[in-house]
């Protein structure tokens, strides 16, 4: 899951992640494969990722 920084919440896949995974609070950015949104590692704040819940 990915808590957007414009309130939605947007199921999805975490790529490029360190080995310990994502964790929640970590900055993401948006990539693109094959025309789908997926999310890595990002600079600052702005996205979070977590589990739902």
């Amino acid at each position: 899951m990915a808590d957007l920084a414009e309130g939605p919440r947007m199921m999805t896949e975490p790529v490029d992640c360190p080995e310990d995974g994502p964790r929640a609070g970590m900055a993401l950015e948006v990539a693109f494969r094959d025309g789908v949104p997926v999310f890595r590692p990002g600079p600052g704040p702005g996205l979070a990722a977590g589990p739902a819940g």
